[in-house]
């Protein structure tokens, strides 16, 4: 900006600015982090992050793979595990990428896990089912949902997931909630059985993400073989691609799929003849 009158006043460019706000911020507080797609390169995003590395070292300043939407998502979780990042991206038109993790996600987060108000209006309908995200079936589940956490009253320190299938049993009041718990983590849904053994529980991630439908379905069911919800989504959805025979295929993979859990339960005199 112009000097005019005021000798305090420079002449500094938008970048120029945008660095030096980013290097007071990274100084000021150690869990402000650099990233972005040429973060580290000579150019430096046009400027705005020269020197950066050098001055605060590569774990606090550096590149990014070329994934907008993927990249956007680490700093959602890098933010909610209390660092502070400042993501850079080169042109407009590739943020635009990152809005699906900002409106999916960022702006829904408090009310994913905003505790019981977030789902008492649903709860009052009786007879209406609510289930809760528990445990997800994706690979980076164990990045949040395994964290370990103590109650602030104090008590007992428990995983994430196990503290969410606690709050949601004690919201069952009225025998209408029930539990989302992936395949993929057998030995977490038994646990999760194990603090809610009369609760449903959907469990997604057979099929296509390779989850065991016998270690699943065996850790899901209560002790009557009941209360388990095996989705298999893809697997039924894309089992032909020729639209004459499709619907036969379809109704062939979710038969299969039915007829495999009802003989486990059968050979465990917990079938549903009993």
């Amino acid at each position: 900006m112009p000097a005019k009158d005021n000798d305090r006043l420079r002449r500094i460019t938008f970048s120029e600015a945008i660095r030096e706000a980013t290097v007071q911020a990274m100084d000021g507080d150690d869990t402000v982090l650099a990233l972005g797609l040429g973060v580290t390169d000579p150019k430096g995003v046009f400027g705005t992050t020269l020197g950066l590395k050098e001055r605060f070292g590569e774990e606090r300043a550096y590149d990014i793979p070329v994934s907008e939407n993927a990249v956007t998502g680490i700093c959602v979780g890098l933010a909610i595990s209390g660092f502070r990042p400042i993501l850079s991206h080169q042109r407009a038109d590739f943020m635009l990428m990152s809005m699906d993790q900002i409106i999916n996600n960022v702006a829904k987060w408090n009310y994913m896990f905003g505790g019981q108000d977030s789902v008492e209006p649903f709860l009052e309908y009786r007879d209406k089912g609510v289930l809760v995200w528990c445990r997800s079936s994706n690979p980076g589940a164990r990045e949040l949902q395994d964290l370990i956490s103590t109650p602030p009253q104090g008590g007992d320190s428990r995983p994430f997931y196990e503290w969410v299938a606690i709050s949601a049993a004690k919201w069952n009041t009225h025998g209408n909630v029930g539990l989302v718990v992936g395949a993929t983590y057998p030995d977490e849904l038994e646990n999760i059985r194990d603090l809610c053994p009369d609760m449903p529980i959907l469990i997604p991630g057979v099929g296509a993400q390779e989850g065991s439908l016998e270690r699943s379905t065996m850790a899901g069911i209560d002790v009557r073989g009941r209360n388990a919800m095996v989705s298999a989504s893809r697997g039924v959805l894309y089992a032909g691609k020729d639209p004459a025979t499709y619907p036969d295929e379809a109704r062939k993979a979710a038969l299969q799929l039915r007829d495999r859990m009802n003989a486990m339960l059968e050979d465990r005199n917990l079938g549903w003849s009993r």
